[in-house]
């Protein structure tokens, strides 16, 4: 009887308790911090893709408003300016993107944080692709560095994938 009656008044946890309790805050911490970190990446290359497509879509207004020439628009340092805004913005090198245009083609390739490229160009494509377009000699175009067996295929399964 005097053991229950000090179990009933004990304040306060054992060890043990403290010891398990820890464990399993451990356990849900060690699961639930990689797939925030995913989560991160993901939106922050939709975040990047939708930043692209906002400039490909000045690029397009430029063109049918103006009737400018793409080189005109890339040498007057609007567009410069903007993917340059987009570097800033996520502390990517500028070595490791392509912005590449001559006066009838256009493309821009930018790195995505989970790897790969993203790539936008003046037919109007908006897809992943597996190398930027250093080398690349022109007329410009995403499908000449397209891998179609990597990454999603348009910016649309891009943003339904990272909001899943």
């Amino acid at each position: 009887m005097n053991y229950l009656y000090k179990k009933i008044n004990q304040k306060g946890f054992t060890l043990i308790e403290l010891l398990i309790v820890i464990s399993i805050i451990s356990f849900l911490a060690s699961t639930f911090f990689p797939t925030m970190n995913e989560a991160r990446a993901k939106g922050e290359d939709v975040r990047r893709i939708a930043s692209l497509k906002n400039i490909q879509t000045d690029i397009a207004n430029q063109t049918n408003i103006g009737q400018l020439s793409y080189a005109t628009i890339f040498s007057t340092g609007e567009v410069a300016q903007k993917v340059q805004t987009l570097l800033s913005q996520t502390r990517v090198s500028a070595t490791s993107v392509g912005l590449k245009s001559d006066t009838d083609t256009y493309a821009i390739v930018f790195p995505l944080q989970k790897g790969g490229y993203w790539c936008v160009d003046s037919d109007g494509n908006s897809q992943y692709v597996t190398a930027p377009i250093v080398a690349m000699a022109g007329p410009y175009s995403c499908a000449l560095a397209v891998s179609p067996t990597e990454g999603p295929g348009s910016i649309d399964d891009t943003f339904t994938e990272a909001s899943v």
